[in-house]
């Protein structure tokens, strides 16, 4: 997915590093996977300011999360006031 037009930066947040991702998702070809810039939790995206983010993408993620309104909260928290969440 594609980040919006005009967006300014696109950081990549995971629960793991890409050498961890990579060995984890053997199936997936390892040049597929993004660089990691940012390593947290998913659901609390904790260390990531509030108000910090052109856009948030969250693909295929928010179903499978304990809290997934939670996540949502924390995800809008990230982003700048009028920007795209995904």
């Amino acid at each position: 997915m594609a980040a919006p037009a005009g967006a300014k930066s696109s950081l990549c947040f995971d629960r793991l590093p890409k050498e961890d991702l990579i060995s984890l998702y053997v199936d997936v070809d390892a040049t597929k996977i993004r660089p990691v810039d940012i390593v947290t939790e998913g659901e609390t995206l904790e260390g990531v300011a509030d108000n910090s983010e052109d856009f948030v993408i969250a693909n295929h993620m928010v179903e499978h999360c304990e809290d997934p309104i939670g996540t949502i909260r924390h995800m809008l928290r990230v982003l700048k006031i009028g920007e795209s969440f995904l």
